[in-house]
């Protein structure tokens, strides 16, 4: 239960790397009678009030998302994974737009942080900048930051850590609230 766990579901804070980045997003920015999934937690509700996405991808639709600046065209493995072979290319593309967190943004909600390396080639930087630029245009509050010299490993470089736990704390009444 969640005070067993001593959790607070009305305050839930997120954040990931890689792949858990991008889950950190969608827990963030997709209302919770959106999320599809196991029927068992569909009762449990909870709201989430800012987030950190480490090296964490926000599309899946633009591949040039996941070309490093230095040409270097990262291997694809993720449409594998998100849209099987037996889908029309209709469901395919509708299933990529349902996984890619930048299409989840709205104006004035859940305030995200995306931290990536400028010489990540698994996640490239292009990701932060492309969900930044989206949110300005849509007035969704994301803050980006890229990190010189660093690659996938974001979460290793003390900059991350800083960033995230001032971040974070913006969005605290005190420092006590984060340990409920």
């Amino acid at each position: 239960t969640d005070e067993a766990l001593g959790i607070d579901p009305s305050r839930i804070y997120t954040l990931g790397h890689s792949a858990g980045g991008h889950l950190s997003q969608m827990l963030l920015l997709v209302p919770p009678d959106e999320m599809k999934g196991d029927q068992d937690l569909a009762n449990h509700t909870y709201k989430t009030i800012a987030g950190v996405s480490w090296a964490g991808p926000c599309s899946f639709e633009d591949m040039n998302l996941f070309t490093h600046p230095d040409g270097t065209k990262v291997r694809d493995r993720f449409w594998p994974r998100i849209t099987p072979g037996e889908l029309s290319a209709e469901e395919q593309k509708k299933r990529i737009s349902e996984v890619s967190p930048v299409h989840y943004l709205k104006k004035g909600k859940r305030p995200l942080l995306m931290i990536h390396g400028d010489q990540d080639t698994t996640s490239p930087y292009h990701h932060g900048v492309y969900m930044k630029k989206t949110a300005d245009e849509i007035g969704a509050p994301v803050e980006n930051l890229t990190l010189k010299g660093v690659g996938h490993g974001v979460g290793n470089a003390a900059a991350s850590v800083r960033a995230t736990t001032e971040f974070l704390l913006k969005f605290t009444s005190s420092p006590a609230n984060l340990s409920r």
